[in-house]
């Protein structure tokens, strides 16, 4: 019963990840050809705060659960490197919250004083940054996803 309980929340939570990191990829791109830009930057702060504390709880009994998981069927081949790769999507997301947080406040900056080329310059290349990262991020889920499948196969 417990092994059926830790699977379901394992799975729910997964879901959840995976399913909201690719809901805020379709968000975004409606966000950014729908709205001005000040309001981008109001919508995407609220999304921010919202959706990072579910996210981070999602993310986290993800990782909870599939240990536990592991441990319980005898540390299986590759649990070690699911392991890494969960550890490196923490640390891409916790970078990419603080890189979100910035951005956001020099694209507030930079709307109040638009003339600032320097500050423009700045958001442009902390938004490429930021897609660069997303993409990682993306990368590292699925490969996680992958690693899990081959553990249960």
């Amino acid at each position: 019963m417990f092994d059926s309980a830790l699977l379901f929340v394992h799975l729910i939570t997964a879901s959840i990840w995976i399913g909201g990191y690719f809901a805020v990829i379709v968000v975004t791109r409606i966000t950014r050809r729908s709205l001005p830009r000040a309001d981008q930057i109001v919508f995407f702060r609220h999304l921010g705060q919202i959706w990072g504390g579910i996210a981070s709880i999602a993310l986290g009994l993800a990782i909870i659960t599939g240990v536990t998981m592991l441990i319980r069927a005898g540390w299986p081949t590759g649990s070690t490197l699911a392991v890494v790769v969960a550890g490196a999507i923490v640390l891409a997301t916790a970078v990419g919250v603080r890189q979100a947080r910035m951005l956001g406040r020099q694209r507030r900056e930079s709307l109040a004083d638009p003339s600032d080329e320097k500050l423009s310059s700045g958001v442009r290349t902390g938004a490429k940054r930021a897609i660069v990262l997303r993409g990682l991020i993306g990368v590292l889920t699925l490969l996680l996803v992958g690693v899990g499948s081959a553990i249960v196969s």
